[in-house]
This record gives structure tokens, C-alpha cells and sequence, in this order.
């Protein structure tokens, strides 16, 4: 009847289309043509957007994460094809059913949109596991679809081993490198099944290069260049120099930790590197004034991780923008860049704000507790900053191989050993406070104007500077 309100049917012969040309006639066609409309789209399966039939599902695939854990929950994503037309009438609900070794089996409604996904948590582990997806009509009206997924499914814990294996081996054979590199070769092995020669191929035909060819290229660059200048004022005697003029105004423990808390402040670019320099600087110092190895290690430690965390010239902020930027596109956010979520972070990190504060706070009051005050006391009363120490310290260099004593007994430090002494005070070079001063200054008056003309650059198209601090900087 809607065909003939269009003209189509009066073009039938006979009685049938004087009937249906008469006024009467046509009046109720126009007033039943809508719900005629909605009745016919219903019968076609389920209404996409814009009103169109999708028709019925075709499971062709199914894909999950590549690693899987057993009793992890995970998200299997179903490949949907939508094509012909529901056989009967009435709306179509959808239901997904997983056959297998997983923990729950009951029907679960499904979303009709092209990949849907559905929570899937497999309860065997080390072997290889098979799972039956499929996609059902409760009203009949469309056939029933299935997919196999395969894939070898890990324990639960496996991701710890890596981890374990370089907490055990790093303090055992006191190499970081060895003991890292050893972690991702037992991963890689997790990842081959356990085939060591497989492994030993893919870790470096593939796992370093895909590694060092992505954004971890420049955080070791990046590392290297601040280590670089770090180096440079260490090596150059800068820092011993900077010690020097400051030792000659401390008179007192009070004065010697300010120093000791501004330093930390002032070797900003690494926490690893403020440590050992600034710790190795200043160790002598607070020994004379009678400042305990303790306190000298919680006032170095507490301000060289959170100045480091909260610069945004520093060994972390390539790393912390990467894992940013990871997060925005994994969650689809778009308003703003990684470098512009990272400086707008830097008020909110409470952490190394508060310890920044706190440490500050226990210098001008001159208060401690528990073993701290015990530490300091020890060191007032009898001159000894550490417990096995005598009282004549050296600063002697000691090979990394002869520690058989305590540290504290030779004052032993990661700088004062042959494997790092490339970082020591070259023989005969005078300690120059501004062979310190020069390249951090340096690095400071170079890197923000760069920064602000690679952000405007990238901004607009040109020399952007029309434009707020906050989009060049993001943009940088």
C-alpha cells in the first residue's frame, strides 16, 4: 500500500489500482505509511545508526592480548561482519557463549556494535588453550556463529621472575647492567616457551632493537647528555671547588647540612648522580663537623629523587613523558600533549614536595627521632659518624673487588671505584668553583629557549610565540 502512496502501484491494472487511487483509500495509506515504515526496518535484525539494517552477525575472528595469564581477567575482542537480513520479525537480542578452560561459561549479553568485547579469565596455564566463541539469536531469527581462539596461556606470577632475577643477581655480583640485561634475557625466555636458544636469538635481533629504535632511544640519550655535564663538573674538580668556598663559611653541623640539603638541590639532573657526587663531595666535610653518616644519607637520598622528580630538566622527565603519552593514547585523550600533562603534574606531586619540605624542616629545628637521634648522638659525643669506622677516615680509592669490610670502614662509594673512576678529580687539576657553575648554567640557559622555540615551532607551522606558555611548551 505504501508503494502505491508513492505511484508505483497505480501503474497495476484492473480494480486494484482504481481502489487505490480513490481519495478515501489513499487518506488512510498516508496515516499508516510511518508505522508501516517502523514495522518493516524492525523485521531487517538490529537498527544501526541512522536507522539502517544491520542484519545478522558473522563471528570471523577473535583476538586477545599477546600475553595471557592464567586466572588474569582479559578482553577477548570478537570481529564482527554484519550482513543480510533476520528471517523473522521482532527486535534480536545476542548473546556470547565461551566454551574451555575458563572460568566462567554462562551466556553474556553482547553489545551489536562491529567489536564488541567480552571478559574472559582462563583458569589452565602453561600450555596451550583453546576457547570456542560463540554468537547466538535468542529469538532464532539469525544463524548461530562461531570462532576458535589458540593461544599459549602463562602463570599468573610469571611476570615476577624478571624482576626477581635482577633483585637477586645486582646485589650478588654488583653489577646493575648485568643483572638488568640478565632480567630481559629470563623474559624473553618466558616469552619463547622456555627455548633458550630462541631466546638468546630473539632478545637481541628483536627485543633490544625494538626497544632502543622507540622512545627509549632518547631517554638514553637523553641521560647521557645530563651525565655528560654532571660528569664534566665532577671530573673538571667544579664540585670539589663548590665544597671548598662553602667549607670555608661552615662553622657549625647547622651550616654543614644547609650545604649539604642546597647542593642536593643544586645536582638536580639525576638522583643517582646527586647521590654519589654530592654524598662523595661532602662526606669529609661532615665528618669534621660531626655529622653522622646517617643523617648525611637521609639529607642526600630525600633531595636527590625529589628535586629530580619535579625539574623538568632531569634524567626522569623523558622517561615520565613517555609512559604519559602512552596513557593519553591508550585512553584516547587529546586535549593536551604528555609535555604539557607533565608540567601541569608538577604542583600535585606531593611526595617530593613534602620530603623537600620535611628535610628542610628537620635542618632548621634541629630535631630527630628513633635511630636518627641515637646516630646523632653517637657522632656529637664520641666523633664517630659511622659505628665500624675508626676515627682517622680516608678517602683513598679502593677497588669495587675489596669490600670485604664494612663500607663505612674505608668510606667506600660507588664513585671511588675502579669501574667508576672516570668520575673522579683528574691529578693536578685545581678545584674551580665555576667549572662547576659553567655547565650546569650552561645546560639551564640552552635548554629553555630551545625548548619554548621547538614548542612554537611545532605549534603553528613557524615561530609560534603568539601563543600561550603553557601550548608551546606542550608542543615542545
Amino acid at each position: 500500500f505504501c508503494a502505491a502512496s508513492s505511484g508505483e502501484m497505480t501503474r497495476t491494472k484492473g480494480m486494484m489500482s482504481r481502489h487505490l487511487t480513490s481519495p478515501p483509500f489513499a487518506l488512510v495509506v498516508l496515516l499508516l505509511c510511518p508505522v508501516a515504515g517502523l514495522l518493516s526496518n524492525s523485521n531487517d535484525g538490529i537498527a544501526g545508526s541512522g536507522g539502517k539494517s544491520r542484519g545478522c552477525p558473522q563471528l570471523r575472528g577473535v583476538s586477545m592480548n599477546k600475553v595471557l595469564l592464567s586466572q588474569i581477567e582479559f578482553d577477548a575482542v570478537l570481529d564482527l561482519a554484519w550482513s543480510g537480513k533476520a528471517s523473522g520479525p521482532g527486535s534480536l537480542d545476542f548473546t556470547i557463549s565461551i566454551q574451555g578452560p575458563v572460568q566462567d561459561t554462562r551466556e553474556l549479553p553482547m553489545d551489536t556494535k562491529a567489536r564488541p568485547t567480552v571478559p574472559v579469565r582462563i583458569t589452565d596455564s602453561s600450555s596451550e588453550v583453546s576457547l570456542l566463541f560463540t554468537v547466538q539469536d535468542l529469538a532464532g531469527h539469525c544463524k548461530t556463529t562461531s570462532a576458535t581462539f589458540t593461544q599459549y596461556v602463562y602463570p599468573k606470577h610469571i611476570p615476577l621472575a624478571p624482576l626477581l632475577t635482577v633483585f637477586v643477581f645486582a646485589p650478588l655480583t654488583k653489577e646493575v647492567h648485568f643483572s638488568l640485561g640478565l632480567g630481559g634475557l629470563i623474559g624473553t625466555l618466558i616469552l619463547e616457551r622456555y627455548n633458550l636458544w630462541l631466546a638468546f636469538l630473539r632478545y637481541y635481533d628483536t627485543a633490544l632493537v625494538t626497544t632502543l629504535t622507540g622512545s627509549f632511544a632518547k631517554i638514553i640519550l637523553f641521560m647521557w647528555l645530563l651525565g655528560g655535564v654532571a660528569g664534566a663538573a665532577s671530573r673538571s674538580g667544579g664540585i670539589k671547588g663548590m665544597v671548598e668556598v662553602a667549607s670555608k663559611l661552615i662553622k657549625d653541623s647547622f651550616l654543614c647540612q644547609i650545604v649539604v640539603y642546597l647542593m642536593g638541590l643544586a645536582v638536580f639532573m639525576d638522583e643517582y648522580a646527586s647521590t654519589m657526587i654530592v654524598g662523595t663531595a661532602l662526606r669529609g666535610l661532615t665528618d669534621h663537623v660531626r655529622v653522622s653518616r646517617e643523617k648525611l644519607s637521609f639529607i642526600v637520598d630525600c633531595t636527590a629523587s625529589p628535586i629530580a622528580g619535579v625539574m623538568p630538566i632531569s634524567t626522569w622527565i623523558a622517561h615520565q613523558i613517555t609512559q604519559i603519552d602512552v596513557g593519553i593514547k591508550d585512553a584516547g585523550y587529546v586535549r593536551d600533549s604528555a609535555p604539557a600533562l607533565f608540567l601541569m603534574s608538577i604542583p600535585t606531586r606531593f611526595y617530593s614536595w613534602f620530603m623537600l619540605i620535611f628535610v628542610l624542616f628537620n635542618i632548621l629545628s634541629g630535631r630527630d627521632w628513633a635511630f636518627m637521634y641515637w646516630a646523632e648522638k653517637r657522632a656529637r659525643e664520641t666523633k664517630k659518624s659511622c659505628t665500624d669506622r675508626p676515627d682517622s677516615a680516608t678517602t683513598e680509592q679502593v677497588d669495587a673487588s675489596d669490600v670485604s669490610e664494612p663500607f663505612c670502614t674505608k668510606g667506600y662509594t660507588l664513585l671511588q671505584t675502579s669501574s667508576h673512576a672516570e668520575v673522579i678529580v683528574k691529578d693536578g687539576i685545581p678545584a674551580r668553583w665555576w667549572n662547576a657553575v659553567i655547565p650546569f648554567a650552561g645546560l639551564v640557559f640552552m635548554y629553555v629557549p630551545l625548548l619554548f622555540y621547538s614548542g612554537a615551532e611545532q605549534a603553528s607551522g613557524g615561530v609560534g610565540w603568539h601563543s600561550s606558555a603553557r601550548d608551546i611548551l606542550g608542543k615542545a
